[in-house]
């Protein structure tokens, strides 16, 4: 019988595999996205999903949608916060030395295709 880490790594690399697991530290993503390898449930009780608001100070903290619209509030899960999560579940101990964040994002899923290899 697998351990609750060989079933999650299970799930890990399958969400590899159907291109769940993506190298962008900017873009927020429904539960949808992740599904079917990760609940909506499993990403609320880790903190993942929740609401983000716009912040108008920089371009960079507001939420736009595909029509370059400012969306004031969404909810749903920050796929850096994804990324770190699901690295530190399977247990990566690389740090992340880049500083932007799509560069996080991409040695983020370089670890944990590695860890996971």
């Amino acid at each position: 019988m697998k351990t609750e880490t060989e079933l999650f790594e299970t799930k890990v690399r399958s969400a590899i595999a159907d291109g769940k697991i993506v190298g962008d530290g900017h873009t927020l993503f429904s539960a949808e996205f992740y599904a079917p390898h990760f609940t909506e449930t499993e990403l609320t009780e880790a903190g993942l999903l929740r609401d983000h608001n716009s912040d108008h100070a920089s371009w960079k903290s507001t939420i736009y949608g595909s029509n370059g619209e400012v969306i004031e509030e969404l909810f749903a899960v920050y796929n850096l916060e994804f990324l770190y999560w699901v690295a530190g579940k399977i247990g990566v101990t690389e740090t992340v030395m880049a500083n932007g964040r799509g560069s996080q994002a991409q040695e983020l899923v370089g670890y944990i295709s590695q860890k996971l290899a």
